[in-house]
């Protein structure tokens, strides 16, 4: 509905008022409303100044659709993007003095609709003032109001519309029902999607400002919009691709039809609490002697057989280190219960605590094992109470939830296997309440838990499927990645999937929901944590993993733009208060020196600004050429600028462990810790010679070498190689590595003592002064020749200089010990009486240490 043009103060009053009624808060209309307060006046003071107009902006409501994310996409900021939309608007409104634009969706069902047709309003409205002439133009609008409803449409001459519709009948003759737009598409592929000519889409994305050649890829955003342009009814495929929640899958009537499937069962807990040992329990092996320093560095998961039950259960074991709360997190993803291990001899711990807020945001329930109760010392009593009181956790028949809660708890001593029974069936309870289901005929996902590189096998992925099967020979896609399923095989259960005999490690033809698998096929090794679709074919396993590439180049281009424009603001922000304190403390100083007059203060004040900025800029200037001529040899006035290393492990969950607490330890070291790049595999001569071509070290984590000759390589190139199996030894190895480039500390120390005992003159040649020798014998330490000597007479120095010579009869030494005695010539001096006494120092340099704190954190000390 129209709002009527009217004058304030005598000049003409342009209101632009767009009606969106959509479920956007008044919060964010408030918002624009103050934000428009500011860009109006701007947008049409820019234009021209001499015309005087009181410009009136009214938001009632307002939604970001699909227009706007596509523009916000494509670069630009919101308040770009509207502040364009509106500039067009308020031009043509101020050429034709008062007017009124106004905008109505009549039902927030239209309001996507809506802002399409304020768009194409806008559009329409600047290409018909191009086309007449300005007078005329200018006439019109004044006579003339926009009121657009949804039936409203975009202006076009007869025979153009004609030709379009024309189009239109032939591509919809050739469709049935809507075009499901692809994720990414090229503009041929479009118009070959559209039935419309190529050339017409360009000139559509030229209008858009959207230039683009035949080759590049456009998002679904934007070919929506050029559909709408060109008239063609889109629709957005169906997200296969995401996994729904058991909420969801229960909420449909053919849910509970679905044969029953195992619970994935995750245990989690604080390092040495007996994980690795309860899982040995249940499953009767020893994996905990075989794990590396003793502590589980990745995540396992195994099939477990409850004989009481006569059920199984799918088991992911965690780490509990500190180091890997990211592999915790992504066991979350796919768990139904966790069991939480807690000692009873050491009760919550940070890593405890940390899977508890895990589990609670995951919205899974636990079941509570308060493991080593054989323990001398041990207070289940005590455990339970600082779960359930300072923890919050409702544990059953505590008197702190009126005996009301529903967290199940058991006791158990995983060393001695007792109370394992009733833990299983704690979790078969849990599992039964939950009613979980899973269908085998549907489309197979999953969950990458690890993926790494085998020896002979290539890649290979430890995942969990979700939903579905997952059979040999599947074209599977995962992540931006795709492969063929080449052989499906159970995981081994240990560290990294070894095999153990019976279920474990046996080759199969098909996994179902909840089967842990280890998936051989993919080129690439996976980002642990990606989820994994089957496909139908090659070719649309090909098209999944490149829309999806894109769409992860995209996502990426926008949080760089977005990154650098928040430091951008900030670093503005910084420096606008900066300048305000100094204009107000040059301010003070020249009124201060007698300058009352406050305008010719603020002259000085702009003089002496700019020139502070002249030498500030030079000197920016001249350090940025003098870092990017030393940027080559890595060094800057003589010191390191940063300790590169090569990252090489034996998964994807520790490669980005290990990068993490390097970064970690980069944040607490004087030299900053710079990873050149981290890969899962072994270390090959292409890594070696990198490190060598960089100055750089690599660092192995559970890894070897490709052969002999690598190693050869690296001592004859004089590449560092650390490696190890556990990774708090391997981060020790790099701390020491950094320690060793730092410059250290100089301290000045006293070598030794000694007393004249004699002296002696040699006479010099013709012409030249003698020369005084000092016999001296050495009372405590040490003399050096390259020492610096202290003489003192009746506890006065009278002299100190450097050692010229330092001999025992006709032979030069480095130094002479307690005990010996020698001669010496001090430089400058020859002032020297018997009983003298000599203090030789020395200059010593105090290495940087690596020093471990109780927390297992690393710092450097001097």
């Amino acid at each position: 509905m129209g709002v009527p043009a009217h004058t304030k103060h005598g000049r003409p009053v342009t209101t632009l008022a767009f009606r969106v009624r959509g479920p956007q808060s008044s919060a964010v209309t408030a918002q624009l409303n103050r934000w428009l307060a500011t860009v109006v006046p701007e947008a049409i003071d820019t234009e021209s100044q001499d015309h005087a107009y009181h410009h009136e902006v009214r938001i009632e409501a307002w939604k970001v659709g699909p227009l706007l994310r596509m523009r916000l996409a494509d670069g630009r900021g919101f308040e770009q993007t509207l502040r364009e939309d509106l500039g067009v608007a308020l031009r043509v409104a101020r050429r034709g003095g008062a007017s009124t634009f106004s905008f109505e969706c009549p039902s927030s069902d239209d309001a996507e609709r809506a802002e399409q047709f304020l768009h194409e309003t806008l559009r329409s409205a600047a290409s018909r003032q191009g086309e007449q002439s300005r007078s005329r133009q200018s006439e019109q609008l004044q006579q003339q109001r926009f009121n657009f409803s949804d039936s409203a449409s975009r202006p076009a001459q007869p025979k153009k519309r004609a030709q379009q519709q024309e189009e239109q009948k032939k591509a919809a003759a050739r469709r049935d029902g809507p075009v499901i737009l692809p994720e990414a598409a090229t503009l041929r592929e479009l118009a070959s999607l559209f039935g419309v000519p190529a050339l017409r889409l360009r000139r559509v994305l030229d209008q858009l400002d959207m230039a683009s050649d035949n080759s590049a890829l456009l998002s679904m955003d934007v070919a929506e919009l050029v559909a709408a342009e060109v008239g063609v009814e889109t629709a957005r495929p169906e997200r296969r691709g995401e996994l729904t929640t058991e909420e969801e899958r229960e909420a449909t009537s053919e849910y509970k039809d679905h044969p029953p499937r195992a619970p994935v069962v995750a245990v989690m807990g604080h390092v040495d609490h007996g994980k690795t040992t309860l899982l040995d329990a249940l499953r009767s092996s020893s994996v905990a002697a075989a794990e590396a320093g003793g502590i589980t560095q990745h995540v396992g998961a195994f099939v477990v057989d409850l004989p009481e039950s006569g059920r199984s259960i799918t088991v992911l074991d965690t780490p509990g280190h500190a180091a890997f709360a990211a592999m915790r997190e992504r066991g979350a993803q796919v768990t139904d219960v966790a069991v939480v291990v807690v000692a009873a001899d050491d009760g919550v711990m940070p890593q405890t605590e940390e899977v508890l807020n895990t589990t609670y945001r995951a919205g899974i329930p636990i079941v509570v094992a308060i493991n080593k109760c054989d323990k001398p010392g041990a207070d289940p009593a005590a455990v339970r109470e600082e779960l359930a009181t300072r923890y919050n956790v409702a544990l059953e028949g505590h008197p702190a939830f009126g005996g009301g809660g529903d967290v199940q708890h058991v006791e158990i001593s995983a060393l001695k296997r007792t109370g394992l029974r009733e833990l299983e069936e704690a979790v078969m309870l849990q599992a039964e309440i939950m009613e979980l289901r899973g269908d085998p005929d549907e489309v197979g996902h999953g969950v990458v838990i690890e993926s790494r590189v085998k020896k002979g096998r290539g890649t290979v992925c430890t995942t969990v499927v979700t939903k579905g099967s997952l059979t040999k020979g599947d074209y599977v896609v995962i992540g931006s990645e795709y492969g063929r399923v080449k052989l499906l095989r159970r995981p081994g259960g240990g560290a990294m999937g070894e095999e153990r005999g019976g279920r474990q490690g046996a080759e199969i033809k098909r996994a179902g929901p909840s089967e842990p698998v280890e998936v051989y096929g993919l080129d690439a090794v996976p980002e642990a944590g990606e989820t994994l679709m089957v496909v139908g074919s090659e070719r649309r396993a090909r098209e999944v993993a490149r829309e999806r590439q894109f769409a992860s180049s995209q996502g990426a281009a926008r949080a760089m733009v977005s990154e650098a424009a928040r430091r951008s603001r900030a670093e503005n922000e910084e420096r606008e208060m900066l300048l305000r304190a100094r204009r107000r403390q040059m301010d003070a100083d020249f009124e201060a020196q007698g300058f009352y007059n406050p305008r010719y203060r603020a002259k000085l004040i702009a003089l002496k600004l700019e020139e502070e900025a002249g030498d500030e800029t030079r000197a920016r200037a001249a350090e940025a050429e003098a870092r990017s001529r030393a940027f080559a040899d890595g060094v800057i006035e003589g010191e390191l600028e940063c300790v590169p290393v090569i990252v090489k492990a034996d998964v994807a969950g520790t490669n980005e462990a290990l990068v993490d607490m390097l970064n970690t330890l980069s944040s607490r070291s004087p030299l900053p810790i710079k990873v050149l790049r981290a890969e899962v595999g072994v270390i090959s001569d292409g890594d070696v010679r990198e490190a060598a071509g960089q100055g750089a070290a690599v660092v192995g984590f559970n890894v070897g070498t490709s052969g002999k000759a690598v190693e050869r390589l690296a001592e004859r190139e004089g590449v560092l190689v650390l490696r190890s199996r556990v990774i708090y030894e391997l981060i020790h190895q790099v701390g020491e590595h950094v320690a060793g480039l730092l410059p250290g500390r100089k301290k000045i120390v006293k070598a030794g003592d000694a007393e004249v005992a004699a002296l002696f003159e040699v006479k010099g040649k013709r012409g030249e002064a003698g020369t005084k020798i000092l016999g001296v014998r050495v009372a405590d330490g040490k003399l050096l020749s390259a020492g610096h000597v202290r003489v003192l007479r009746d506890g006065e120095v009278v002299h100190e200089g450097a050692v010229t010579t330092l001999r025992r009869g006709d032979k030069a030494i480095k130094e002479a010990v307690k005990g010996s005695e020698c001669g010496l010539v001090l430089q400058g001096f020859s002032d020297a009486q018997v009983g003298d006494t000599l203090e030789c120092m020395e200059m010593s340099v105090i290495k940087t240490k690596v020093v471990q704190a109780q927390d297992g954190s690393l710092s450097f000390q001097q």
